[in-house]
């Protein structure tokens, strides 16, 4: 609790800064987490009344700001009818924005759509950063890509970090790295957390560890959750196990699954003189009890690996399938494929994956399967042939791409077998 105040009053003095820029909801955004607990709603309240008091002395703003801000407090609430009944016919970006938002996020029919994208459209005519960044994601979402940078880069010119951070993975994307470096490094001065963890990955390219290490470490100190196991991950590859035990038992501290993971497997693992499955096996317990799909692999995996309890290992997989887990999906069909020669249990798990949740990896897996047996028994050339054409069909409709050789062998067997015609 002492963290969670101090982290409060942190966030709190570096909204006050931000009230000029519009950058506030971005804090907000970033570290949502810890300001809907409840015992810090008050805490929020009350700070909403001496930003509307900053904001009026600073800004000459009259009571606009004071709507906004206990319009936020609302929306972080979830309590949207006061909101929206608060914001109606306030025509200020920032409360424009908010209304906006709320259609966009947390409605999901066609004309809830349209009216967010009037809202923000709205808002953008002043000039708000936030309103720019949502449009932007909107026509990223239908495939306008051209209109999509655009408003990117009227956002990011507003000194939006988060425009910022997503610029530069647009540039990295399309291997423009100074670019978006540029853009990440510009993020960073705004104290974007993503940014310097992106900044950290790069200087680690250039094995330049210590400024990697400055940045990740800037980024935990504004609460990004990764941040953490970065720091962890690099003591560990330089044999400094202890610190690395330091920072991840912060990570545990503040139920960080993946911190619990590289734990437990740290203790999994002989290669460090640690070896201790119990420990092991604890930590990857509480994994589950906050992730039961994650915590569920990972248990799976232990007992079947370590402790050969194939009983248990079922049970832990089939629960993280129920949490649909692809990776539990490809789990225990491997398993029924491999241990217990179980073929139709193992197409069975992979057709789950496939058909309820478009898994590519149990599409691909079983496409390899069928293209082993098909060469190797041409008995089944009837029984697997067909179900390749199929799968392939469902590849198809569902954008995946599939290997060559799957692609070739098919092409090639149904030239052999006229069982395909091709039209110009």
């Amino acid at each position: 609790m002492k963290y969670i105040n101090k982290k409060i009053k942190t966030l709190f003095s570096k909204y006050a800064s931000y009230i000029k820029n519009d950058c506030i909801e971005n804090y907000i955004y970033l570290n949502i987490n810890i300001l809907r607990k409840k015992e810090n709603m008050d805490k929020f309240a009350a700070f909403l009344v001496k930003c509307s008091k900053y904001g009026r002395k600073k800004n000459g703003m009259k009571n606009t700001t004071y709507i906004y801000f206990r319009g936020l407090y609302y929306y972080c609430n979830e309590q949207y009818n006061t909101m929206l009944s608060l914001l109606e016919g306030i025509d200020e970006s920032n409360c424009l924005y908010l209304v906006g938002l709320y259609y966009h996020t947390k409605k999901t029919d066609g004309l809830s759509f349209q009216m967010a994208i009037g809202y923000y459209e709205e808002a953008s005519l002043y000039n708000n950063s936030n309103a720019y960044r949502r449009l932007a994601t909107i026509y990223g979402n239908q495939k306008m890509y051209k209109q999509k940078n655009i408003y990117y880069k009227k956002s990011a010119k507003l000194k939006n970090d988060l425009a910022m951070v997503s610029l530069g993975y647009y540039y990295r994307k399309k291997n423009k790295y100074d670019l978006a470096m540029k853009y990440f490094r510009d993020a960073a001065r705004l104290n974007n957390p993503e940014a310097h963890i992106e900044l950290g990955k790069d200087y680690l390219l250039k094995n330049k560890k210590t400024l990697m290490l400055k940045h990740y470490l800037i980024a935990f100190m504004f609460n990004e959750p990764h941040a953490i196991n970065l720091i962890a991950l690099h003591y560990k590859n330089i044999r400094n196990y202890d610190m690395m035990k330091y920072y991840l038992r912060i990570g545990i501290k503040r139920k960080n699954t993946y911190s619990m993971e590289i734990m437990g497997n740290f203790y999994k693992s002989s290669l460090h003189g640690q070896q201790n499955n119990k420990l092991a096996k604890e930590y990857y317990h509480k994994v589950y009890d906050l992730s039961p799909a994650k915590g569920g692999v990972l248990l799976g995996n232990y007992y079947r690996y370590i402790e050969n309890n194939y009983t248990l290992m079922k049970k832990y997989y089939q629960i993280a399938i129920k949490q649909k887990s692809s990776e539990a999906i490809c789990k225990l069909s491997s398993y029924y494929m491999i241990k217990e020669k179980n073929n139709v249990l193992m197409e069975k798990y992979y057709m789950i994956g496939i058909q309820q949740w478009n898994c590519k990896k149990s599409m691909k897996l079983l496409l390899y399967y069928y293209q082993k047996d098909y060469k190797q028994h041409i008995f089944y050339k009837n029984v697997y042939y067909p179900r390749i054409l199929t799968l392939v069909i469902c590849n198809a409709r569902r954008n995946i791409f599939l290997p060559a050789e799957i692609l070739n062998c098919l092409i090639f067997n149904s030239y052999i077998n006229n069982n395909l015609t091709f039209k110009h």
